[in-house]
């Protein structure tokens, strides 16, 4: 399901908390924030008209994302890798588990792929799955990711490969601030001319 010819959905994939240590995530939001906006003006300009997010839920760059999203009014749409009692042992302390909550009670609509993990389940296949789920529903990709290699299924790095497979077009942001925003687009169909006008009108001012 993608996001139909008044509306655009975006998927969203990127690192974990952990693997954002000593980023600026401040500077991250606002980065996230001004590709969605040139995207949105983008896209509305060659008619589209709806806008929503599909995210994972991972504590880090899906939530970020997430606020991002919502500040510009966009649908949210949580594709939880397991139920949310289940999904919610992953989240290190109370703060972020209580983010994850109050973020996931603004979603339009909220599923889980899989049922609960069993206790020797680690859910790596769990989170692979999650974003396989989001590169068969969206238009295009957004990845925060800083170009580092996979460390384990799931990954930025592997989802963003998958995407580039499948012919979607993908927007790189580098968390560390370190590299401009760039597009990756397998072909010219479907909505690639969208994300490289976003993406290029970024770099002209």
């Amino acid at each position: 399901m993608c996001g139909g010819a008044d509306n655009l959905a975006i998927g969203v994939t990127g690192h974990r908390l952990q693997r954002l240590a000593g980023s600026d995530l401040m500077l991250l939001e606002r980065r996230l924030a001004s590709l969605f906006k040139a995207i949105e003006a983008t896209a509305t300009a060659q008619g589209k008209a709806g806008f929503a997010l599909l995210s994972n839920f991972a504590d880090g760059a899906d939530r970020i994302a997430g606020r991002a999203a919502l500040d510009l009014g966009w649908a949210l749409d949580a594709l939880l890798p397991f139920p949310r009692d289940d999904f919610a042992r992953d989240f290190e302390n109370e703060p972020e588990l209580a983010a994850f909550i109050a973020q996931l009670a603004q979603a339009r609509s909220q599923s889980h792929l899989q049922p609960a993990r069993g206790p020797e389940e680690d859910g790596t296949a769990g989170y692979e799955r999650a974003g396989r789920e989001i590169l068969g529903r969206c238009d295009l990709l957004v990845a925060v990711w800083d170009k580092a290699p996979a460390r384990g299924r799931g990954g930025a790095a592997q989802i963003v490969a998958e995407a580039i497979e499948r012919g979607i077009p993908v927007a790189v942001v580098d968390p560390r601030g370190l590299m401009p925003i760039e597009a990756t687009c397998p072909s010219s169909a479907g909505t690639a001319e969208i994300l490289r006008s976003a993406v290029a009108s970024l770099t002209r001012t």
